[in-house]
């Protein structure tokens, strides 16, 4: 059997534990229905132990279990909806914390439960998030199952660590946790008694349960708070893992260091987040926006039928009465009652008739005291406190410039109201008097944030679930194709860069001794690149019996460019030396032909010099290089200084001067590239000359391979761990005398 059957085999197993759960719990134990979340635990198993595949095919078998028994039991469709949609949710997230933050391991006993707990807590989100319909059962509901979830959940991912996982460091916090564990279950006990939800949980969802089952709730509760106190120390212990880790896995270049690296893939996310930010604050405000609408619309239309009921039912010419006459009869108190039964009936905040002028109103009936005054509001009683748009659109009805209306405003007196008028008409048809009644609109506030916070979460779950799918698509068949052909393509490079390197390193003399039969000098010379390749080069050879030439030279730039001059030079140079002539003259011809065709502006600092080994004369020829090193016999390393030519490659017809000095037996010359006075070390400081000369000095017994030996090794234990920048080329020759 492949891998990939056996893998959705077992996700076929996992899903037929996960559908029995379902089932057999819901048929033949309804009382412990909440159990039946445990559903979620296969599809999280597999997902930390086995593998992405099984995990989903658990999920997908689990989810539609759950929606076919919404579907065909009676079960509302926000709840068997939101229970699919979560557990589905939950296995995404599970495979996805297996991916990393586990790092594709099996998780300990501690990040284990912690991250189970967590996952189930993302399962009763969704729920509530979906059933925001009726917003305080789906509170009641989720909050009361949150122990059997999460709790639950955590102890078989527990317990499965630990028997999958025998050797476990983690052991020996078992005491700590369950000491914490303690105290969180306190804390969330203590929650639960003084929650003014925990009461209507109780007698709504739990009235049946027996003793047993309680105690089986408080122990799911202990368990739920061993998942929280777990989660504390599961991080702090695996942060240093982790962090080590992902260091090996990268390790940042010089230039890199310090700065905060974001990949392919997190440029990605951050822009998916970015998307479903705008995306969902503009559904958040346009939802709020409609559902407002609506509630508003629909409280306009019972304030409007319930005083339409009431100035029909009133008499208007009676109302004329009681303005000339102000004196009370039993219609009038049989009125009030039916204006106080409406009042207390339909909830509403204030509720009188009135009639308006342009100073204010004059109450022919009222429900209780005035909202402003505060003073009873009896008949006859007069209110000149109104704002005046209220006074204006009362106006407006009574003169019948408008037929009813209401008006909607919020002020610091009233708050968020509703006022609705409707005229009480005359025998004659014009308006006596209003029906007033002020509906005060602050539940329509709260039911407009819970409905934009259950479609918000809802659409943040579905988005999420469509930018999750993207995401991995576009992973899978777009970055992950794309960073396959750049490692492909950064291998090769390298591949080719490697055999560039060692074309290099072979063109330049690196067998020493170089001349085994001459006693009469003594030659070593050494590199190391800053690069795969670099642009320094040295080079000695013989141009007859009795000649020694030495050339050493630094190119402007680096890499391969600084290669591939630096090796035109060199040739350049041992051709044009061949054929006889000063260092000064061969400089000169080799300059005239750098110049040709160098359109790159490159340039090169050469010092060649040529010494005679029968009278030790030596003439040399500096080209903008460094100050050649003199060590006489018995005496210390000096820099030998003295005004330079210009470079090699900046202009044709320069012409180029000889320098002439001689060599006694046992005088050393050496000469060496800007990479070893410029290398610098971590807080910056160059190694500079002065400690060149005197690493010199202090090795200045050894023979010619001792002594550049000593040098590097000092040069590197200055620089210490920061970068190479520049190339580093060392050359010396000691002349011995003329062979016998």
């Amino acid at each position: 059997m492949s891998e990939r059957n056996r893998q959705i085999l077992l996700g076929i197993l996992g899903g037929g534990v996960s559908v029995v759960l379902t089932l057999w719990l819901r048929i033949y134990l309804p009382a412990t229905d909440s159990f039946a979340d445990l559903r979620d635990v296969p599809a999280i198993l597999l997902a930390f132990f086995v593998g992405p595949v099984p995990a989903l095919v658990t999920g997908t078998l689990a989810a539609a279990t759950r929606a076919a028994v919404g579907l065909f039991g009676g079960i509302g469709t926000a709840t068997w909806f939101g229970s699919s949609l979560a557990t589905f949710c939950v296995t995404l997230v599970a495979v996805a914390m297996r991916r990393w933050v586990f790092l594709g391991e099996r998780p300990s006993f501690a990040l284990g439960a912690a991250m189970a707990g967590i996952a189930e807590m993302l399962h009763m989100l969704v729920v509530l998030a979906v059933g925001f319909g009726d917003a305080s059962r789906a509170f009641a509901a989720v909050v009361s199952a949150i122990p059997f979830q999460c709790g639950g959940a955590a102890a078989v991912v527990a317990l499965v660590s630990l028997a999958v996982n025998r050797r476990q460091g983690e052991r020996e916090n078992l005491i700590v946790s369950s000491l914490v564990a303690t105290v969180v279950t306190f804390v969330t006990l203590a929650y639960f008694a003084m929650a003014h939800e925990a009461e209507d949980i109780a007698m709504g969802l739990l009235p049946t349960m027996a003793d047993a089952h309680m105690y089986l709730c408080n122990l799911a509760t202990v368990l739920y708070g061993i998942v929280l106190s777990v989660l504390a120390f599961a991080f702090a212990m695996y942060a240093k893992r982790i962090a080590a880790r992902r260091r090996r896995a990268y390790r940042p270049k010089a230039a890199d260091a310090g700065r905060f690296q974001v990949g392919l893939r997190g440029k990605f996310a951050i822009s998916l987040v970015v998307i479903l930010g705008v995306i969902g604050g503009v559904i958040a405000v346009i939802v709020a926006a409609d559902v407002r609408m609506q509630y508003e619309r629909r409280c306009a239309e019972t304030a409007v039928y319930v005083a339409e009921f009431l100035s029909k039912y009133i008499d208007g010419d009676r109302v004329l009465d009681y303005r000339k006459t102000g004196k009370k009869d039993g219609y009038y108190n049989d009125v009030r009652k039916l204006l106080v039964q409406a009042r207390e009936g339909w909830d509403v905040k204030y509720l009188c008739v009135v009639v308006p002028d342009e100073k204010g109103a004059v109450y022919v009936w009222g429900t209780g005291a005035s909202p402003i005054t505060g003073k009873p509001d009896d008949l006859g009683t007069r209110e000149d406190l109104l704002e005046p748009d209220e006074i204006r659109f009362y106006c407006d009805v009574y003169r019948q410039k408008l037929r009813r209306g209401c008006i909607i405003y919020r002020s610091r007196a009233y708050g968020y109201l509703m006022s609705t008028v409707v005229p009480i008409l005359g025998s004659d048809g014009k308006p006596v008097a209003l029906v007033i009644i002020d509906l005060s609109m602050d539940h329509v506030d709260k039911r407009v944030n819970q409905v934009v916070l259950g479609i918000s979460l809802m659409t943040l779950v579905v988005v999420l679930l469509g930018l999750a799918g993207y995401y991995f698509f576009v992973s899978r068949f777009i970055v992950s194709p794309a960073e396959r052909q750049i490692r492909a393509e950064e291998e090769r490079i390298h591949a080719e860069l490697n055999v560039a390197r060692k074309i290099q390193a072979d063109a330049l003399p690196s067998v020493f001794p170089a001349f085994p039969g001459r006693t009469d000098f003594d030659i070593y010379a050494l590199m190391d690149p800053a690069k795969e390749v670099g642009g320094d080069f040295y080079d000695f050879f013989l141009v007859d019996e009795t000649h020694l030439a030495v050339v050493i030279g630094d190119v402007s730039d680096k890499g391969v460019p600084a290669a591939l001059f630096m090796m035109t030079t060199k040739t350049l140079l041992k051709a044009r030396a061949c054929q006889g002539g000063t260092p000064a003259e061969i400089l000169r011809d080799v300059n005239d032909q750098l110049c040709v065709g160098n359109q790159s502006g490159m340039f090169v600092t050469v010092y060649f010099a040529i010494v005679d080994l029968a009278t030790g004369e030596c003439h040399s020829a500096n080209a903008g290089h460094e100050h050649p090193v003199l060590r006489r016999k018995g005496g210390r390393f000096e820099l030998v200084k003295y005004a330079h030519d210009p470079m090699l490659g900046l202009m044709p017809d320069l012409d180029y001067s000889d320098r002439c000095f001689r060599l006694s037996s046992g005088d050393t010359l050496l000469v060496y590239t800007d990479g070893v006075p410029e290398a610098k070390n971590p807080d910056g400081q160059m190694y500079g000359m002065t400690r060149m000369t005197d690493a010199l000095n202090c090795a200045r017994g050894g023979d010619a391979a001792g002594l550049l030996g000593g040098l590097r090794a000092d040069v590197r234990a200055f620089v210490g761990n920061s970068p190479q920048f520049d190339d580093i080329t060392l050359l010396a020759v000691t002349y011995n005398g003329a062979m016998a």
